[in-house]
């Protein structure tokens, strides 16, 4: 399924939307769906990489 997500592609990066592909959930899994989200200062700190270095699947 097509979803949009807040990307931030290098450290202390700004925020992105792009769209991206998520699997459908699976048997144990619901789907929520969110219509509003705000960012707080642990999203500030991963973009930063002060909570680990993230690793990127292709």
């Amino acid at each position: 399924m097509e979803i949009t997500a807040a990307v931030a592609k290098q450290k202390g990066g700004s925020f992105d939307l792009e769209k991206m592909q998520l699997d459908a959930p699976k048997s144990d899994e619901v789907l929520v769906r969110i219509i509003a989200s705000g960012t707080c200062h642990t999203d500030m700190a991963a973009r930063d990489h002060l909570m680990g270095t993230p690793t990127y699947a292709d």
